[in-house]
């Protein structure tokens, strides 16, 4: 298969906080936010170093006209980092949990 990665973009017009990702669905998770009742999902992900968890929406998805995630499947793509990585990319430390937005396909 295909190698795990993160790839910040580099470029100085790029925008801030973007990422190429290529990475496998380890896991989904099913949850429902008690507040709102709205279901959401998040993905475990095989992340070089370690996995990395993200949440995705299905309204975006639906939108878009993509496939929902499945076990085994991958992620790839241009995304839009909202929060910290909490592992997988080359060389940084612990951070904090994080949340994807593709931007582009």
């Amino acid at each position: 298969g295909r190698e795990a990665r993160i790839e910040p973009l580099g470029h100085p017009e790029d925008p801030g906080g973007c990422a190429e990702l290529s990475l496998r669905v380890r896991n989904i998770l099913h949850l429902r936010n008690p507040i709102t009742g709205i279901e959401v999902e998040a993905l475990e992900l095989d992340a070089p170093e370690r996995p990395q968890v993200v949440f995705i929406s299905r309204w975006q998805l639906e939108r878009d006209k993509l496939a929902p995630p499945q076990v085994g499947g991958r992620i790839d793509g241009t995304f839009l980092f909202l929060g910290m990585v909490t592992g997988g990319l080359p060389g940084q430390a612990d951070l904090c949990t994080l949340i994807i937005v593709q931007i582009a396909q």
